[in-house]
């Protein structure tokens, strides 16, 4: 495979299904789980029964827990498979989640949340356009002060440095070999991904638009937003420039 394959514009809407959703399932520890919907609950300043929006729940690895706190989360998905988890994971937790399939850029709630957040890489799955438009969104359905909290291992300065051709690991007994085609013209990295398990093989291709910080500072700033904080960690640890991954807070415009 010499040059980047081709994957569809919206390879998320079937990616996170067989052997992909269940290698993802598995690579957060437990630990690092809490310590994310900590950051979430202490970032946004969350009281008990507030309502927080969940952009790209997924499997509602953190919509369960924080739902288990007394807070409401109100998840957001376009896809099915990883819906279907989300709800099977809430009934196994005996607790409610608000769940929705829609584009993120069509959220009909406005003013209703206390806070919202978009973790797990999903910034950069659709391009700068397509991005504002889902921060102008969110920032609709917030109430004026509320926070949003965003994280990402794949902008420009956290990703590029460390962006290897050739990736290979393990989780929860499927090996996982992924190749990496980044295109410096048009800033998107093109990822071919090989699963396996036992005798069981999935392929999938998954493509993710290079953003800056500035120019996710600036998507913020031209959406309603103003940028607060940056941190390399879900421990609030400072950025620096050799941060692998960063989290980053802003705040709705009360204007």
């Amino acid at each position: 495979m010499s040059k980047a394959p081709e994957a569809a514009k919206d390879w998320y809407l079937t990616f996170f299904e067989g052997l992909a959703a269940d290698l993802w399932r598995n690579a957060c520890s437990p630990e690092r789980t809490a310590q994310e919907v900590a950051l979430i609950a202490d970032a946004l300043d969350l009281d008990s029964e507030d309502p927080v929006l969940d952009l790209a729940c997924g499997d509602g690895r953190l919509a369960v827990p924080l739902a288990q706190l007394g807070y409401r989360p109100v998840g957001v998905d376009l896809s099915p498979a990883s819906l279907a988890a989300a709800r099977a994971f809430a009934k196994a937790a005996e607790v409610e989640l608000e769940l929705w399939q829609r584009d993120l850029r069509d959220l009909p709630w406005p003013g209703r949340c206390a806070g919202a957040f978009w973790l797990g890489n999903s910034v950069g799955y659709q391009d700068a356009e397509a991005t504002t438009a889902i921060l102008k969104a969110t920032a609709s359905c917030l109430r004026p002060g509320a926070r949003l909290l965003l994280h990402s291992a794949n902008l420009a300065e956290t990703l590029l440095p460390f962006l290897e051709p050739r990736v290979r690991l393990q989780r929860g007994g499927i090996e996982m070999r992924a190749r990496n085609f980044y295109n410096e013209k048009t800033r998107v990295l093109t990822t071919h991904y090989r699963f396996r398990k036992g005798e069981e093989v999935e392929e999938q291709t998954a493509i993710h638009h290079v953003f800056t910080l500035e120019e996710v500072d600036a998507m913020l700033t031209g959406s309603g937003f103003t940028p607060l904080a940056r941190w390399a960690s879900p421990l609030a640890e400072p950025f620096e420039e050799e941060a692998e991954e960063v989290w980053l807070l802003a705040e709705k415009s009360c204007a």
